[in-house]
């Protein structure tokens, strides 16, 4: 098994999650802290519907981020 670290914008994977969901990319923002992919948050209206997140969601403002393998 071939497991390596790469880099992403953290754009690219939100709008890579959007499409996979059939959702607009403003729905999601990746959290990176010190510039490592940790997680994708979703969010949503009260109804469940995709929503922009709100500018109290932080968003990533690293041009590269680590994705590191889960092995």
């Amino acid at each position: 098994m071939n497991l390596r670290q790469v880099l992403h914008a953290a754009s690219s994977i939100e709008q890579e999650v959007a499409s996979a969901n059939n959702a607009p990319a403003e729905a999601f923002r990746v959290a990176c802290p010190q510039n490592e992919f940790s997680a994708v948050e979703i969010c949503l209206s009260k109804d469940l519907q995709y929503q922009a997140c709100p500018d109290t969601v932080k968003e990533c403002r690293a041009s590269q981020i680590d994705v590191r393998p889960v092995p």
